[in-house]
């Protein structure tokens, strides 16, 4: 509700993280001057073709305010969410008879880490896109041995409409 209402004024949001210093949200508001809001960031769900249908998504993310900002973009594009602090607390939703059609999972999870947590994940549920979510560099975390089937990677930071449009291309694929 909050980030509707920050979008719909001609804010926007960014993500950065860094490797050993922690993950900032930095929320930016409109100054007034009457500029163009598409020029300084749109809310995704003012992207028509970006917008979800009801998809369910996991959201798998250590930091709880990158996980909520991820998770309210997400339901700002019509998609429903279900969230999980790390890979343990995600299991048990992977395991159950929810409908998953995608998770959104940060790489380096405490304990089970993303690329661990995509494995059983899809031993269970085979056809199941999954996005990874990473502060280290896209070369090498991007290798061929890394990203299987069915998997695409994001670098930290994003834009909240890169995160809109590889969700929905990701859900997109046969």
């Amino acid at each position: 509700m909050a980030l509707k209402s920050h979008w719909s004024t001609g804010g926007h949001a960014r993500i950065t993280s860094q490797l050993g210093t922690g993950t900032t949200v930095t929320l930016f508001l409109p100054d007034g001057s009457g500029a163009d809001k598409a020029s300084i960031g749109s809310a995704p769900s003012q992207h028509g073709s970006l917008m979800g249908e009801g998809e369910v998504v996991l959201v798998v993310e250590d930091d709880s305010a990158v996980r909520l900002l991820i998770v309210d973009v997400l339901k700002e594009l019509r998609y429903r969410t279900l969230e999980a602090e790390d890979g343990e607390h995600a299991l048990p939703i992977i395991e159950s008879a929810q409908r998953i059609d995608a998770v959104v999972s940060d790489v380096g999870l405490p304990g089970i880490n993303g690329r661990q947590l995509a494995e059983v994940a899809l031993a269970r549920r085979p056809g199941l896109r999954v996005l990874f979510l990473t502060g280290y560099a896209a070369t090498a975390s991007s290798r061929a041995d890394f990203l299987g089937p069915g998997m695409d990677m994001m670098t930290k930071p994003f834009s909240m409409d890169d995160l809109a449009r590889i969700v929905r291309e990701m859900l997109a694929k046969d």
